[in-house]
Order: structure tokens, then sequence, then C-alpha cells
């Protein structure tokens, strides 16, 4: 009886003085939760790295890009002032950042820019409605149009020369004269060949013209409506 009591009273006191062996189960989920833990963290970083990236490219989208063509009409140390091809006038506000770009195509200096000059102004646009100027490319001069095309009435026909009155759809307050040669091919929308004598007031026609000392000279006519078929004289030369 007493060694039994003593027995109980040993495995008693092992019970409490031996520390419990851990299961591998606790490591398992202790280490599962850890990485869980690290996940979380790389995903708050991405999503803060994220915000941070939407929140720079808001800022930079608030200022508004903005790109004019025109002429330089006016020039001082921090400024210049462009005609643009809608008669506006433009500010563009000049620093040491601004970059200027040469017809050839290479960086030149702010001196470059004279009156005179065609210009492609590019940067942002300041809430005065200016334009801090940050790239300048300087543009080749247009050539001279000589050459126009236009859609118009015929609304005169001369008798005794070769010359039609023309009023433009879109501008119809503006009709001009124009003038037709031997050398102005006439057609009618379906590729027939016609003469003058096939023209008559109310046609509706397309036209590629020539200005030449004020004098519009019809190099192409094309008859668009009513369709039109040639005389019998202009048959031989289909």
């Amino acid at each position: 009886m007493k060694i039994k009591t003593f027995l109980v009273r040993l495995i008693f006191l092992l019970t409490i003085l031996v520390p419990q062996t851990k299961s591998p189960n606790n490591f398992l989920v202790r280490a599962e939760n850890a990485t869980e833990s690290n996940q979380l963290n790389q995903q708050f970083k991405q999503n803060l790295k994220e915000m941070v990236a939407d929140k720079i490219k808001n800022i930079i989208e608030a200022k508004k890009k903005r790109g004019w063509v025109g002429i330089i009409t006016a020039k001082d140390e921090t400024s210049i002032k462009i005609e643009t091809a809608t008669n506006q006038v433009r500010e563009i506000l000049l620093d040491t950042q601004t970059t200027v770009i040469s017809e050839q195509r290479k960086p030149v200096n702010l001196e470059d820019l004279i009156v005179g000059k065609r210009i492609l102004a590019m940067g942002y646009l300041n809430s005065d409605d200016l334009l801090l100027g940050k790239r300048i490319q300087i543009l080749n001069q247009p050539k001279p149009k000589n050459r126009f095309c236009l859609v118009g009435i015929i609304s005169d026909k001369s008798v005794n020369e070769k010359i039609v009155t023309l009023t433009p759809i879109k501008n119809k307050d503006n009709p001009f004269q124009l003038t037709i040669n031997n050398q102005t091919r006439i057609r009618s929308i379906d590729q027939n060949n016609l003469d003058y004598q096939d023209l008559s007031i109310g046609n509706k026609i397309a036209t590629i013209y020539q200005e030449v000392n004020g004098e519009k000279k019809a190099l192409l006519i094309m008859v668009l409506f009513p369709i039109l078929t040639p005389t019998p004289a202009n048959e031989s030369r289909l």
C-alpha cells in the first residue's frame, strides 16, 4: 500500500516538473501563421506602392500637357508670344530648363528663337493659361500653297470665254470666277471625259485649281451632279 501511494505521488511530481514536449502540429501551425503574416506584409507594401504611384500619376496629370504651333511674334528674356493658324495669340514661358531643337533636330539656344520663326511649343498649361515651355521645336517654313480644292455650284457661265462662276458650298457668300483652258480635264463622276459645253448652271462640281497672278485656273473639274454623259463631239476621246 505504501509502495502504491509512493508511485502515484512520483508520477504526479514528474507530471509537474518534466516539461511537456511540444507537438509537431504546433510547429506547423506557427509556421503557417508566420507565412501568412509575411504574405500580408508583402501585400500591404505592394498596395502602398501602387497608391503612391497613382498619387504621383495624378499629380503629373493635373498639369495639363499642351502643344502649340505658331509663328513667333514677340520675345523677351522670360517668354515668347506666338500667333497660331487660328489667329490666337499664345504666350510661352521660358527658363533654363527649356530645351530648344533646331530644324535639323539639333539642340540650340534660346537665342535662336527669333521673331518670324515657326515653332512647336510643348509643355504644361498653368492656371493663367500660360504654357510652361519644356521643349520647343523650330519648324521649317511651309511652302506657299498654290493649289486648292473645293466643291461648289456653277452659278454662272460665260458664252464668249471659258469661264464659270463658282459658288463654294461652304462659303456661299464668296463666289469666284474659274478659268478653264485646254489643259483643264473635265470629267463626270463615272470618269467620262466632258467638255466646257457640257457644263451648265446648277452643276455641282469638285475642282482642283491653281492661282496664278490672282487668276484661278482649273486643273481638274469633276461634275458630281447631275450625272452627265459626253456630247457626241467628245465620244471619240473616250
